[in-house]
């Protein structure tokens, strides 16, 4: 990798870094409401939870998304946080988005935290109508989607080959 390209990476905002636990919600549940693929006649089951570890305080969001075309989203992606000028700030450091057809296989999932390899981040596609994983690729922190465009990607994905 040149100095260049490693330059640009440093130069992009991390979509992960830390943010106000409000903004966060304001963002999230805009963006969930707004998205065209997902079926708003089934509420999603998402739950933000907040638990202490070892003094440290940390929030977890897990849950399913309904999707047309049969599509679920499984979510659980876990977050530190911290105090700052009186505001909870959060940060992702665990991330699961398993999406699947109802009752079938998976379509697509991103993830991280693999015994192997706990700070790498994969991209998992799956084959329409076999459920037989087609690709398995490493990228990094900054190129993992935020939830409204694996929404996106999952609904280009099940649109162009559309499960039942």
């Amino acid at each position: 990798m040149d100095a260049g390209s490693l330059r640009a990476q440093q130069d992009r905002p991390d979509p992960h870094g830390w943010n106000t636990l409000e903004n966060f919600r304001d963002i999230h549940e805009k963006r969930l409401a707004e998205h065209p693929f997902v079926d708003h006649s089934t509420p999603d089951t998402l739950r933000l939870d907040e638990y202490e570890l070892s003094g440290d305080t940390y929030f977890v969001l897990w849950g399913e998304v309904y999707c047309h075309h049969n599509v679920i989203v499984e979510v659980t992606k876990y977050y530190e946080s911290r105090v700052l000028t009186g505001r909870v700030q959060i940060r992702g450091f665990s991330y699961r988005y398993n999406a699947h057809v109802r009752g079938g296989h998976n379509v697509l999932r991103y993830d991280n935290g693999h015994d192997d390899a706990p700070d790498e981040f994969h991209r998992h596609a799956f084959d329409l109508v076999t459920g037989d994983e087609t690709e398995k690729r490493v990228i990094a922190r900054y190129e993992l989607p935020v939830f409204a465009d694996i929404l996106t990607e999952v609904q280009e994905l099940v649109e162009g080959g559309a499960p039942t």
